[in-house]
Protein backbone atom coordinates (compact mmCIF):
# COMPACT_ATOMS: atom_id res chain seq x y z
CA UNK A 1 0.00 0.00 0.00
CA UNK A 2 2.02 2.96 -1.14
CA UNK A 3 -0.83 5.51 -1.14
CA UNK A 4 -1.06 8.34 1.40
CA UNK A 5 -3.91 8.42 3.87
CA UNK A 6 -6.39 11.10 2.91
CA UNK A 7 -10.15 11.28 3.31
CA UNK A 8 -12.58 8.83 4.98
CA UNK A 9 -14.84 9.05 1.94
CA UNK A 10 -13.38 7.90 -1.36
CA UNK A 11 -15.29 8.74 -4.55
CA UNK A 12 -15.61 5.04 -5.43
CA UNK A 13 -15.77 3.65 -1.92
CA UNK A 14 -18.35 5.96 -0.30
CA UNK A 15 -20.64 3.13 0.78
CA UNK A 16 -17.85 1.07 2.32
CA UNK A 17 -16.23 4.11 3.91
CA UNK A 18 -19.43 5.26 5.61
CA UNK A 19 -21.06 1.95 6.53
CA UNK A 20 -19.44 0.58 9.67
CA UNK A 21 -20.30 -3.03 10.48
CA UNK A 22 -21.18 -3.82 6.84
CA UNK A 23 -20.30 -7.42 5.97
CA UNK A 24 -18.50 -8.24 2.72
CA UNK A 25 -17.18 -11.47 1.30
CA UNK A 26 -19.62 -13.42 3.40
CA UNK A 27 -17.34 -13.27 6.46
CA UNK A 28 -15.65 -9.88 6.88
CA UNK A 29 -17.43 -7.33 9.08
CA UNK A 30 -16.11 -3.82 8.47
CA UNK A 31 -15.33 -2.04 11.73
CA UNK A 32 -13.79 1.28 10.72
CA UNK A 33 -12.09 3.18 7.94
CA UNK A 34 -8.30 3.27 8.19
CA UNK A 35 -7.30 5.31 5.14
CA UNK A 36 -7.65 5.85 1.42
CA UNK A 37 -5.60 6.99 -1.54
CA UNK A 38 -4.96 6.54 -5.25
CA UNK A 39 -5.70 2.83 -5.22
CA UNK A 40 -8.76 2.77 -2.97
CA UNK A 41 -9.78 2.55 0.68
CA UNK A 42 -8.51 0.43 3.58
CA UNK A 43 -10.74 -0.77 6.42
CA UNK A 44 -10.26 -2.62 9.65
CA UNK A 45 -12.49 -5.70 9.60
CA UNK A 46 -13.39 -8.71 11.71
CA UNK A 47 -13.05 -12.14 10.12
CA UNK A 48 -16.12 -13.91 11.51
CA UNK A 49 -14.83 -17.38 10.58
CA UNK A 50 -11.33 -17.17 12.02
CA UNK A 51 -12.22 -14.55 14.66
CA UNK A 52 -9.33 -12.23 13.96
CA UNK A 53 -8.94 -8.64 12.83
CA UNK A 54 -7.71 -8.00 9.29
CA UNK A 55 -7.10 -5.03 7.01
CA UNK A 56 -9.09 -4.99 3.78
CA UNK A 57 -7.94 -2.90 0.83
CA UNK A 58 -10.88 -2.15 -1.50
CA UNK A 59 -9.70 -1.18 -4.97
CA UNK A 60 -11.43 1.76 -6.65
CA UNK A 61 -14.28 0.78 -8.98
CA UNK A 62 -12.74 2.22 -12.15
CA UNK A 63 -9.48 0.41 -11.46
CA UNK A 64 -11.34 -2.83 -10.76
CA UNK A 65 -12.85 -2.51 -14.26
CA UNK A 66 -9.45 -2.15 -15.92
CA UNK A 67 -8.19 -5.46 -17.40
CA UNK A 68 -4.57 -4.32 -17.11
CA UNK A 69 -4.97 -3.28 -13.50
CA UNK A 70 -6.73 -6.56 -12.67
CA UNK A 71 -3.68 -8.36 -14.06
CA UNK A 72 -1.47 -6.22 -11.85
CA UNK A 73 -3.51 -7.11 -8.75
CA UNK A 74 -3.49 -10.79 -9.68
CA UNK A 75 0.28 -10.61 -10.11
CA UNK A 76 0.70 -8.88 -6.73
CA UNK A 77 -1.25 -11.66 -5.03
CA UNK A 78 0.68 -14.43 -6.79
CA UNK A 79 4.06 -12.90 -5.91
CA UNK A 80 2.97 -12.23 -2.34
CA UNK A 81 1.82 -15.83 -1.94
CA UNK A 82 5.09 -17.05 -3.45
CA UNK A 83 7.06 -15.30 -0.71
CA UNK A 84 4.89 -16.76 2.07
CA UNK A 85 4.70 -15.66 5.71
CA UNK A 86 7.62 -13.66 7.12
CA UNK A 87 7.88 -11.64 10.33
CA UNK A 88 8.97 -8.51 8.42
CA UNK A 89 6.53 -8.71 5.50
CA UNK A 90 2.83 -7.87 5.76
CA UNK A 91 0.93 -11.10 5.06
CA UNK A 92 -1.70 -11.29 2.32
CA UNK A 93 -4.48 -13.69 3.36
CA UNK A 94 -6.97 -13.58 0.51
CA UNK A 95 -8.37 -11.80 -2.56
CA UNK A 96 -11.99 -11.70 -3.66
CA UNK A 97 -14.33 -9.71 -5.89
CA UNK A 98 -17.76 -8.43 -4.91
CA UNK A 99 -20.12 -5.83 -6.38
CA UNK A 100 -17.63 -5.01 -9.13
CA UNK A 101 -14.73 -4.25 -6.80
CA UNK A 102 -11.57 -6.13 -5.83
CA UNK A 103 -10.81 -6.66 -2.14
CA UNK A 104 -7.45 -7.70 -0.69
CA UNK A 105 -7.47 -9.21 2.81
CA UNK A 106 -4.23 -8.54 4.66
CA UNK A 107 -2.64 -8.81 8.06
CA UNK A 108 -3.71 -5.88 10.26
CA UNK A 109 -0.71 -4.04 11.71
CA UNK A 110 -1.23 -1.74 14.67
CA UNK A 111 1.39 0.79 13.72
CA UNK A 112 2.23 3.60 11.33
CA UNK A 113 3.98 3.91 7.97
CA UNK A 114 7.60 4.97 8.40
CA UNK A 115 6.87 7.92 6.10
CA UNK A 116 4.33 9.33 8.55
CA UNK A 117 6.68 8.81 11.49
CA UNK A 118 9.47 10.71 9.72
CA UNK A 119 7.10 13.55 8.76
CA UNK A 120 5.67 13.86 12.28
CA UNK A 121 9.15 13.83 13.78
CA UNK A 122 10.24 16.59 11.39
CA UNK A 123 7.23 18.72 12.37
CA UNK A 124 8.01 18.25 16.08
CA UNK A 125 11.74 18.79 15.48
CA UNK A 126 12.61 15.47 17.08
CA UNK A 127 14.82 12.77 15.64
CA UNK A 128 14.55 9.03 15.12
CA UNK A 129 17.09 7.34 17.44
CA UNK A 130 20.02 5.86 15.47
CA UNK A 131 19.43 2.45 17.07
CA UNK A 132 15.82 2.47 15.82
CA UNK A 133 16.95 3.44 12.30
CA UNK A 134 19.44 0.58 12.26
CA UNK A 135 16.84 -1.88 13.53
CA UNK A 136 14.36 -0.89 10.81
CA UNK A 137 17.09 -1.07 8.14
CA UNK A 138 18.25 -4.53 9.27
CA UNK A 139 14.70 -5.89 9.37
CA UNK A 140 13.93 -4.56 5.90
CA UNK A 141 17.07 -6.26 4.64
CA UNK A 142 15.80 -9.53 6.12
CA UNK A 143 12.55 -9.03 4.21
CA UNK A 144 14.44 -8.29 0.98
CA UNK A 145 16.60 -11.37 1.46
CA UNK A 146 13.45 -13.48 1.73
CA UNK A 147 11.92 -11.86 -1.36
CA UNK A 148 15.09 -12.25 -3.43
CA UNK A 149 15.45 -15.88 -2.32
CA UNK A 150 12.11 -16.52 -4.04
CA UNK A 151 13.26 -14.91 -7.28
CA UNK A 152 11.38 -11.63 -6.81
CA UNK A 153 12.52 -8.00 -6.64
CA UNK A 154 10.24 -5.46 -4.91
CA UNK A 155 11.18 -2.31 -6.93
CA UNK A 156 9.49 0.23 -4.63
CA UNK A 157 11.32 0.28 -1.30
CA UNK A 158 10.43 3.58 0.40
CA UNK A 159 9.23 4.80 3.82
CA UNK A 160 5.56 4.79 2.75
CA UNK A 161 5.80 1.04 2.08
CA UNK A 162 7.22 0.15 5.49
CA UNK A 163 4.92 -0.27 8.49
CA UNK A 164 6.49 0.22 11.92
CA UNK A 165 4.94 -1.45 14.95
CA UNK A 166 5.96 -3.13 18.21
CA UNK A 167 6.48 -6.87 18.58
CA UNK A 168 5.28 -8.98 21.52
CA UNK A 169 8.31 -7.93 23.58
CA UNK A 170 7.69 -4.23 22.91
CA UNK A 171 10.59 -3.86 20.49
CA UNK A 172 10.43 -2.00 17.16
CA UNK A 173 9.33 -4.20 14.28
CA UNK A 174 9.24 -3.14 10.62
CA UNK A 175 7.07 -4.81 7.98
CA UNK A 176 7.45 -4.36 4.23
CA UNK A 177 4.26 -3.79 2.19
CA UNK A 178 3.03 -3.48 -1.39
CA UNK A 179 4.13 -5.91 -4.08
CA UNK A 180 2.20 -3.92 -6.71
CA UNK A 181 5.20 -3.33 -9.02
CA UNK A 182 7.39 -6.25 -7.99
CA UNK A 183 8.70 -8.47 -10.74
CA UNK A 184 10.16 -11.93 -11.18
CA UNK A 185 13.93 -12.00 -11.63
CA UNK A 186 13.61 -14.45 -14.51
CA UNK A 187 11.97 -11.66 -16.51
CA UNK A 188 8.37 -12.75 -17.04
CA UNK A 189 7.32 -10.43 -19.87
CA UNK A 190 3.65 -10.39 -18.81
CA UNK A 191 4.65 -9.11 -15.38
CA UNK A 192 7.41 -6.80 -16.58
CA UNK A 193 5.12 -4.76 -18.85
CA UNK A 194 2.74 -3.73 -16.06
CA UNK A 195 3.48 -0.39 -14.41
CA UNK A 196 2.11 1.95 -11.76
CA UNK A 197 -1.46 3.28 -11.68
CA UNK A 198 -0.52 6.83 -12.70
CA UNK A 199 0.85 5.72 -16.06
CA UNK A 200 4.48 6.48 -15.19
CA UNK A 201 7.35 4.08 -14.88
CA UNK A 202 7.40 1.52 -12.06
CA UNK A 203 8.64 2.79 -8.72
CA UNK A 204 9.16 6.06 -6.88
CA UNK A 205 11.86 8.28 -8.50
CA UNK A 206 13.60 9.27 -5.25
CA UNK A 207 14.12 5.62 -4.31
CA UNK A 208 14.69 4.11 -7.77
CA UNK A 209 18.13 2.91 -8.79
CA UNK A 210 19.46 4.22 -12.14
CA UNK A 211 20.02 0.56 -13.07
CA UNK A 212 16.37 -0.32 -12.24
CA UNK A 213 16.50 -3.52 -14.26
CA UNK A 214 19.50 -4.93 -12.41
CA UNK A 215 17.08 -6.53 -9.95
CA UNK A 216 18.75 -7.01 -6.54
CA UNK A 217 20.98 -3.94 -6.98
CA UNK A 218 17.91 -1.78 -7.65
CA UNK A 219 16.10 -3.00 -4.54
CA UNK A 220 19.15 -2.46 -2.35
CA UNK A 221 19.68 1.01 -3.84
CA UNK A 222 16.15 1.99 -2.81
CA UNK A 223 16.73 0.55 0.65
CA UNK A 224 20.00 2.49 1.01
CA UNK A 225 18.16 5.73 0.18
CA UNK A 226 15.51 4.96 2.77
CA UNK A 227 18.20 4.17 5.37
CA UNK A 228 20.01 7.43 4.53
CA UNK A 229 16.75 9.34 5.06
CA UNK A 230 16.37 7.81 8.54
CA UNK A 231 20.03 8.51 9.29
CA UNK A 232 19.68 12.18 8.31
CA UNK A 233 16.76 12.57 10.71
CA UNK A 234 18.55 10.73 13.52
CA UNK A 235 21.57 12.96 13.15
CA UNK A 236 23.85 10.05 12.30
CA UNK A 237 26.24 10.46 9.33
CA UNK A 238 25.10 8.62 6.20
CA UNK A 239 27.75 7.07 4.00
CA UNK A 240 28.13 8.87 0.70
CA UNK A 241 27.23 6.97 -2.47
Amino acid sequence: MDEDLRSPVDSDSTVLSSAAYTEIGGRYRLLKWLGSGAMGAVHLAEDSKLRRQVAIKTVRAELSRSPEFCKRIERECVLHARVGAHQHIVTLFDKFEEAGQIHLVMEFIEGEPLQRILEENAEKRIVLPPATSLTIAAQCLEALFRIHAHGIVHRDIKPANIMVTLDDSGETSAKLMDFGIARLMEGDEQFATLTSTNGGGPGTPLYMAPEQDVFRAAALYGHSNRTAECARQSGAPAASR
